[in-house]
């Protein structure tokens, strides 16, 4: 579970740090699943059900017609994905707070995010929020979606940690581990940084 964990959290952090609308559906936040229950699967299933080569599980991506068996969140999982949640929680608020993560055009997108990274698995960019309107800082974001660590050199003197997607670790503003010159960034895991003044 630790493995889906730290996948989802990857996958947030790029979905609510990216321009534009984010759609979260119930149950992001705690890996929410729509597993089909066993004894349905001895009485022959549902349709339009996937099954995990690993596990040979079976899951429903096209539940409207399976009740609320399969269709009701888990709130007994939301508990044991407490750090998902409270990361999620953290990345909402800080999108909230960060007119950067929202703008709102073409033009001011272009001219707000540069690309330090994109290979490899490797995907890094930085939003400089002291544009006008925008806000008063810099923020790197790096994601890695190899199987493996990677390295990154980092633009600029010195950053502050705000969010580490593989830990579930996050600091508001100035609380964060200072960092500089090269990061390794854990495989299937993000980071948020912020350039210090």
């Amino acid at each position: 579970m630790a493995y889906y964990s730290r996948l989802q959290r990857l996958a947030l952090t790029l979905l609510l740090t990216s321009q534009g609308i984010p759609v979260l559906h119930a149950g992001m936040e705690f890996l929410r699943t729509k597993e089909v229950p066993e004894a349905w699967l001895r009485t022959g299933g549902i349709d339009k059900c996937v099954t995990d080569p690993v596990t040979k599980r079976q899951f429903c991506h096209d539940s409207y017609k399976a009740g609320d068996v399969l269709n009701g969140l888990d709130w007994e999982r939301a508990d044991r994905e407490s750090a998902t949640v409270n990361y999620v929680r953290y990345l909402i608020k800080l999108r909230k707070n960060r007119p950067a993560f929202r703008l709102d055009n073409g033009d001011a997108i272009r001219r707000a995010i540069s690309f330090v990274t994109d290979s490899e698995g490797l995907l890094a960019w930085q939003i400089d929020e002291r544009l006008p309107g925008v806000g008063p800082a810099v923020v790197l974001i790096a994601a890695n979606s190899r199987k493996e660590t990677a390295t990154l050199t980092l633009p600029g003197d010195r950053w502050r940690l705000l969010a580490n997607s593989a830990t579930a670790e996050t600091w508001d503003k100035g609380g964060g581990p200072e960092l500089s010159g090269h990061i390794t960034i854990p495989e299937k895991s993000a980071m948020i940084l912020e350039l210090c003044p």
